[in-house]
């Protein structure tokens, strides 16, 4: 009798134990699984962070690329102003003021070569029309090129013309409203200067 109860009660102590230990490990690996919990929620918020601060330093529109659009504005800026520049060459002179004193005296030096030999068709051909010929016995505007040549050389080149166009100083030509004037200053003279942006013979005075 004493040995059956000294039994039960070794069952009874171990079945405690046992249920001491299950609990005690249930426990422990309820503890291990809000560690884990904790420690991945933990790694999330690093990995959160560290998003952030990638996406802050990334620039959106940094000085550079600033500086690049502002040079493909400028390289436009300055297409358009050698367009401008190109269209204002190929319309020529805006008037006589626009020409220097190297372009009114090298055209000035073929008047004087076609005055010179006496080539008709040469001054015709410097020449603008309708063209002023102010004879001493009276004025004529000359329509056509081919009007100014049946004047006859004679008649153009008189000897006044000739020693007044040969004396005449094409390095201090001056402009004004009416042109350039190519004479000795006395007498006969020729009159060009700019019409439709080109510089022509106007006029002929004696």
């Amino acid at each position: 009798m004493n040995m059956k109860r000294i039994l039960l009660a070794a069952a009874a102590a171990a079945m405690i134990m046992s249920g001491c230990t299950n609990g005690s490990s249930s426990a422990k690996t309820s503890q291990e699984s809000e560690a884990e919990t904790e420690s991945t929620a933990e790694s999330n918020a690093s990995e959160a962070e560290d998003t952030e601060d990638i996406h802050i330093m990334l620039p959106t529109a940094g000085p550079e690329n600033a500086d690049e659009t502002t040079s493909s504005e400028n390289v436009d800026q300055v297409a358009e102003t050698d367009d401008a520049a190109e269209i204002e060459t190929e319309a020529g002179f805006a008037d006589n003021f626009a020409v220097d004193q190297a372009q009114a005296a090298a055209f000035a030096e073929q008047i004087k070569d076609a005055v010179a030999s006496k080539d008709i068709e040469a001054l015709a051909d410097l020449a603008a029309y309708p063209l002023y010929v102010g004879f001493s016995e009276g004025s004529e505007d000359v329509r056509s090129k081919d009007e100014f040549i049946a004047l006859g050389a004679d008649r153009v080149f008189t000897d006044t013309l000739l020693s007044s166009i040969a004396a005449a100083d094409t390095s201090a030509l001056s402009p004004s409203m009416a042109g350039f004037t190519l004479s000795d200053g006395d007498t006969a003279n020729i009159i060009f200067g700019v019409r439709d942006g080109s510089l022509v013979v106007s006029g002929i005075n004696y």
